[in-house]
């Protein structure tokens, strides 16, 4: 994840950074800019998940930058700092859909508490644009017929004679082709992958003659393919990704998989299938292995009694514990820190 950080005051922006880069927020990048038209290109440029950024600022302001980059960028959170405690400015972050406001001086530990939440509020944003887009792409492909028999029946009939073919067919074969742009285009699955050269339904309508006319719609074809294989692998490492973190946060709860199911919007039937790719088989295995390694580490620490680890991982029982624990470790949880084991986890 990426934080930019924009601010014409470069005490500011600078000792902001300087603090969050010593703290686990979870950024692979934290950016900075000195006013809102560096800001928009830095936006643009990086997509960062989060932006802080001040409101009165030369040449774009806070404000200008917030709308332009929720046109761009739909799943950035943007939280405004500003030295005025005025209505009209928070009149325009509440219109704006702006995460938070926060007035300066700022408060470090609450900035922080605010970003931990702009980070889970990125996520949210990602999953639900992602569903969005997943689907708008399936259901066209469910309503018309697979991707690949739309291509074969359009080419087909655009490789004919010229003379056969009937004006009103050529003319819905190009509003379809039309179609699949629009939604390339508006979903920006174009970032999917970059190699591919920028399609314009007016391309399609200017073509002067049948061949290049076939050549375009062939690419569109060629490129959505692609990006439906892209957007399906990318669909099923989100909906994983989502579960195991459930599970690590909730382990110590009496879950199971219809639970994880629910949370992350799919059926249990669905869920235990990708879960059967992954090395523990399971939706109940998985959530065991993380008891058992939350358990272990309790172990090492030497401050519980069995029967509170038992409690504290989510296991009904001590008896139920221990015979868990001896079929994935090999001994009883008390003779394990005695053998002097590691505990490597998962």
């Amino acid at each position: 994840m990426i934080l930019l950080i924009a601010d014409d005051e470069r005490n500011v922006r600078e000792r902001m950074r300087n603090i969050l880069l010593h703290m686990d927020l979870g950024f692979s990048e934290i950016l900075t800019a000195c006013d809102g038209k560096e800001a928009l290109e830095v936006s643009q440029k990086w997509r960062p998940e989060v932006i802080i950024t001040d409101i009165v600022m030369p040449g774009l302001s806070g404000h200008e930058l917030a709308f332009k980059i929720q046109k761009e960028n739909s799943a950035c959170v943007i939280i405004f700092i500003s030295g005025h405690d005025d209505v009209s400015y928070l009149q325009n972050a509440i219109d704006l859909h702006v995460f938070r406001y926060i007035l300066k001086p700022i408060d470090i530990d609450k900035l922080v508490e605010v970003i931990h939440l702009a980070v889970e509020e990125s996520h949210k944003r990602k999953r639900q644009n992602f569903d969005t887009l997943f689907q708008g792409v399936y259901t066209l492909v469910q309503e018309h017929a697979p991707i690949a028999e739309i291509r074969r029946e359009h080419l087909t009939v655009l490789s004919g004679r010229a003379q056969d073919l009937n004006e009103d067919l050529v003319g819905t074969i190009i509003h379809t082709a039309s179609l699949l742009l629009t939604i390339i285009n508006e979903e920006q699955l174009l970032t999917c992958n970059g190699s591919f050269a920028l399609l314009s339904s007016r391309g399609i309508a200017q073509c002067k003659t049948l061949e290049e006319l076939v050549e375009k719609i062939g690419g569109i074809y060629d490129h959505l393919e692609t990006l439906v294989r892209e957007a399906s692998g990318l669909k099923y490492k989100l909906i994983l990704e989502n579960a195991c973190a459930y599970i690590e946060e909730h382990y110590m709860e009496n879950i199971g998989a219809g639970d994880v199911a629910k949370y992350c919007g799919i059926s249990a039937g669905y869920l235990s299938k990708l879960f059967s790719r992954k090395p523990f088989e399971s939706v109940p295995r998985y959530i065991t292995e993380v008891r058992l390694r939350h358990a272990l580490d309790m172990i090492f620490q030497g401050k519980y009694l069995l029967t509170e680890i038992a409690g504290r991982c989510g296991f009904s029982s001590e008896n139920y514990f221990s015979k868990l624990f001896r079929g994935r470790y090999g001994g009883n949880p008390s003779d394990i820190k005695k053998s002097g084991m590691k505990n490597d986890g998962l």
